[in-house]
């Protein structure tokens, strides 16, 4: 179940929960924490339920909003964010370590990487 609190003018979620909303919202994940405007909840609430995903919604410690689908899928919707994670992670990488490659070696691997691509 995804928890979401309100702080100030922005909703929040942690850890896993940020990896979700990450991965459905584009929103960026910084320090294991998502932060969204306060406007923007019905647009990631309709996206929760769309993918079947429970949430609940904090002010305080008073809930405010709740969401169980008998099919909740946080946990198939998690462990695709986290692949997605880590794929993207891997091109970064990969970027950044072809910045540092001299120019014979980089267009040795472009030329690669567009045939497979585009064959």
């Amino acid at each position: 179940m995804i928890k979401l609190y309100i702080k100030g003018g922005f909703y929040h979620c942690y850890n896993d929960d940020s990896i979700i909303i990450s991965y459905l919202c584009n929103y960026k994940i910084i320090n294991n924490r998502v932060g969204f405007p306060i406007n923007s909840i019905n647009k990631v609430v309709n996206i929760l339920i769309d993918n079947k995903i429970d949430y609940i919604i904090y002010n305080k410690n008073n809930i405010i909003d709740k969401y169980i689908n008998k099919e909740n899928r946080y946990n198939n919707i998690l462990i695709k964010a986290k692949s997605n994670i880590d794929i993207n992670n891997r091109i970064n990488n990969i970027v950044s370590s072809l910045y540092k490659l001299d120019s014979n070696k980089l267009n040795i691997i472009l030329e690669y990487i567009e045939r497979v691509i585009y064959e």
